[in-house]
């Protein structure tokens, strides 16, 4: 049972820490920061693994992420956990590009059933980069 199975996707975990910043007008924003930064995928169907971690407030949650290109064709829809603490996507890795996320965060919604909609200013101002290199395949 100790042997990894031959199945199991490679995964690439990153940490994201996030600040609330109180505005001058008493509303918050929220600034992300990513670690790592850039996320090298070099398999092919790579998830890709994001988790709020300490110093994070216990009331910062990820409220959407949006893949920047247009039109891309290697990310998955990403998928955010119940409690919008935790995210993923899969990379399936076939063309050498570099593709960037942005993650917008909040408050959790005061009625669960409803979204929080966030403001254009609290989208990070920090993105994590994708830089997909995929295997050579065998000749």
């Amino acid at each position: 049972m100790s042997d990894k199975l031959k199945d199991d996707p490679p995964v690439i975990h990153c940490k994201v820490t996030v600040k609330k910043v109180t505005n001058k007008d008493g509303s918050y924003s929220y600034k992300g920061k990513f670690d790592p930064e850039v996320l090298k995928v070099t398999e092919n169907d790579t998830v890709l693994s994001f988790k709020l971690k300490e110093p994070t407030p216990d009331d910062v949650r990820i409220e959407s992420i949006n893949i920047k290109q247009l039109g891309q064709s290697q990310l998955s829809q990403p998928s955010i956990s119940k409690n919008r603490k935790f995210a993923t996507l899969t990379d399936v890795n076939t063309v050498k590009e570099t593709l960037n996320l942005s993650f917008k965060f909040g408050p959790p919604p005061t009625n669960p059933t409803l979204k929080v909609e966030c403001a254009d200013e609290d989208e990070s101002d920090v993105y994590p980069e994708v830089d997909n290199d995929p295997p050579v395949p065998p000749a």
